[in-house]
């Protein structure tokens, strides 16, 4: 385990303080992420802002960090070619398409949610990559976030209470 010095990616006040702009942030994390996508066949399924971490490199260009690569999504094969069409609906804002291909695994609920935590906005947002949130879409969408994991928290609590509930007993 080794020590890695940066910057959360959503500390964004830190990040000018570097010297760095945040448009060249968000590119890094959109060439990251499209390259998982489109090249490889893998996918960091955890990044948050404590595991995506940027820092300036001795020649001054900033560096992305990807940091807990314990959890990883490897493509079987079509799913790929899935989460490729998931992410170019999300990343033009075609919320009808972004739906439809999150109904292929009942995730049409969490559309949005999906969207937001893969590209970094909504796909109602008139914002560019790169540019900022306000403080108070920030704090209502962390709360969105939170309320959707708990809700899938508990289905998938209720579901196993239900098989253990019809299974039979020894």
């Amino acid at each position: 385990m080794e020590f890695i010095h940066g910057v959360k990616v959503n500390d964004v006040e830190q990040i000018r303080k570097e010297g760095i702009e945040t448009k060249q942030v968000a590119r890094l994390c959109v060439q990251a992420f499209a390259a998982m996508i489109f090249q490889a066949p893998f996918l960091h399924v955890d990044p948050h802002a404590g595991n995506l971490f940027v820092r300036k490199q001795k020649n001054g260009k900033p560096q992305l960090v990807l940091l807990d690569h314990g959890m990883y999504n490897y493509f079987e094969k079509g799913f790929n070619e899935f989460i490729q069409e998931l992410w170019l609906a999300m990343v033009a804002q075609d919320q009808s398409r972004v739906n439809e291909l999150c109904s292929v695994y009942q995730l049409e609920r969490f559309a949005q949610l999906i969207s937001l935590s893969m590209t970094g906005r909504s796909m109602t947002s008139h914002n560019k990559f790169g540019e900022e949130m306000s403080g108070e879409l920030h704090d209502s969408i962390e709360e969105r976030m939170k309320h959707a994991m708990q809700t899938v928290t508990m289905e998938i609590f209720e579901k196993r209470i239900g098989i253990v509930r019809v299974s039979p007993r020894v």
